[in-house]
């Protein structure tokens, strides 16, 4: 039902979807207080340090919410969004505020695809930011306002154990906790984000949407 009352909610309403990019800063959520956002994953790391909350909040990652899972269902007062897949990780919490949306992950042919609804689903690109972006579309927000979403990573000189990283030390994030040494991660993959951006460019075109990067 909360779902079903998020459709066109933010019809001609400027939304930002924040990355966890090193160029965001504390002063930039301080001046996003009462706007609508939508933000992921440690964003909380900051919550000690300023009034901010986001509107919405994401987490889509497995090991994120494995790694970290008691501290996000500590979280209080947020819509927490997950694929409906996370359930084996995130379980749901009665009277928590936990909202579960159907994942496509598209086959070759056929990616990037973008959805239209939660229920018939949004899809894959690698990036919470784009499952963020398929839901501000689909509250109808106007302009779409990214922060944060620096596009880069350093990685580290320990080999993959499959498609999982180890962490030597943040450099990747606004906070200097965001991935302590020994923690998993999955390998990004830049080059399918860019095809899920570029898929967002037509999109925003073919709508008339207004999307703008202000990172």
């Amino acid at each position: 039902r909360y779902l079903l009352h998020l459709r066109a909610l933010h019809q001609g309403k400027p939304a930002f979807v924040i990355g966890n990019g090193p160029s965001l800063k504390v002063e930039d959520l301080k001046r996003l207080q009462h706007q609508i956002t939508f933000a992921a994953n440690k964003i909380y790391l900051v919550f000690d340090e300023t009034d901010f909350r986001p509107t919405y909040y994401f987490v889509e990652d497995n090991l994120v919410l494995q790694q970290n899972w008691e501290k996000i269902n500590a979280l209080s007062g947020l819509p927490k969004f997950h694929p409906a897949r996370a359930l084996k990780w995130a379980p749901r919490v009665k009277g928590s505020n936990y909202y579960y949306f159907h994942w496509e992950d598209p086959n070759s042919a056929h990616f990037p695809s973008f959805g239209s609804d939660p229920f018939s689903g949004f899809y894959w690109g690698s990036t919470v930011i784009y499952s963020m972006i398929q839901f501000a579309f689909y509250m109808r927000c106007d302009p779409i306002i990214l922060l944060g979403v620096d596009f880069s990573f350093d990685l580290p000189s320990t080999p993959p154990q499959g498609i999982e990283l180890v962490s030597e030390g943040e450099v990747n994030h606004f906070h200097r906790d965001y991935r302590k040494p020994g923690e998993k991660w999955n390998a990004p993959n830049l080059d399918v984000q860019l095809k899920t951006f570029r898929k967002v460019k037509k999109i925003a075109e073919d709508r008339g949407v207004n999307v703008f990067n202000a990172t």
